[in-house]
């Protein structure tokens, strides 16, 4: 969130995945806790798609912002058609970072693109900054503003890795653990100036500290999907999670000394059994709903790479 505004991917009536702006209109929300304002956009893009499915076969007007909405405002889709996702603000607030698949615009799968956050009735224009080869996921604005850091897939091959067949695997929501997935930093005009990531499997899902020094992200370097932060000076990292199963999607809180990422692992015999018969190949990033629990805030300060 940046200065009362939200930024979520949704999906609209011809199930499109757009890029949209909220302004949040509860007073009471300004002291809203880091973690549960990642929850709210979450949940919020989880309705906004209810809420439009459940209407797909009604003749009405469509909108983003129906008149009985009460906590939202200023709602402005940025995006218009193709699959636009994982959208984060720079750490001034005047950029966007997202990634974009539009077959029909020659963009077979996610690739990495950048645009400046418009102002109301702005056509919002952006420009890729990825290599255009490979798979990329997860983009984040380094604190000066004049890079990004992404995970991708281009040093593995030129082409789009393959997709998952869902249905060996219950038709849950899939995301693939590609093991040509690295963390990659480059500059605004997309040369890539730093691999900050070299081990053998999936690494991806970074994200910053708030003073820019620290990464935090997943990799399945030791044998399962744990979080690690690095030191982005010395490149000295440490592992800060060993349960089994997935940890990753994780932030940092805005003292730097906490993130959250990490989520419950499995309980029972069956569940165990059921990560491991899909591990390495395959995850379905939605234990939240698997096991009913939130994702947990985990103190790292005292774990922090020097």
């Amino acid at each position: 969130m940046i200065n009362g505004k939200i930024i979520v991917s949704t999906n609209s009536r011809s199930f499109d995945r757009n890029i949209t702006i909220i302004t949040i209109a509860v007073p009471t929300f300004a002291g809203i806790s880091y973690l549960i304002m990642r929850k709210l956009s979450f949940l919020l893009a989880v309705f906004l798609f209810i809420q439009n499915f459940s209407k797909a076969t009604v003749a009405v007007k469509d909108t983003i912002l129906y008149p009985d909405e009460k906590h939202f405002k200023n709602i402005q889709q940025l995006t218009f058609g193709g699959d636009n996702a994982e959208a984060y603000w720079s750490f001034d607030g005047k950029y966007i970072v997202f990634q974009r698949t539009s077959a029909k615009d020659g963009i077979p799968c996610d690739q990495i693109f950048v645009g400046k956050a418009p102002k109301k009735n702005e056509k919002f224009t952006y420009r890729m900054v990825s290599t255009g080869k490979g798979r990329t996921t997860c983009a984040f604005f380094t604190k000066d503003g004049k890079h990004i850091i992404y995970a991708s897939t281009h040093l593995g091959g030129d082409e789009c890795p393959p997709v998952p067949d869902r249905s060996k695997y219950g038709n849950k929501y899939i995301w693939p653990l590609y093991s040509s997935y690295d963390i990659f930093m480059a500059d605004l005009n997309g040369k890539i100036v730093r691999q900050l990531t070299h081990s053998k499997g999936y690494d991806a899902e970074a994200t910053l500290s708030p003073d820019g020094k620290k990464m935090i992200y997943t990799s399945t370097k030791d044998g399962d999907i744990d979080l690690y932060i690095m030191n982005l000076k010395t490149g000295k990292e440490k592992r800060i999670t060993n349960a089994l199963g997935y940890d990753g999607g994780a932030w940092f809180s805005p003292d730097g000394k906490k993130s959250s990422g990490a989520l419950p692992g499995p309980k029972t015999e069956a569940e165990i059994k059921s990560i491991k018969n899909c591990w390495p190949k395959v995850w379905w990033r939605l234990p939240i709903w698997k096991y009913g629990q939130p994702m947990q805030m985990a103190t790292i300060s005292n774990k922090l790479p020097t």
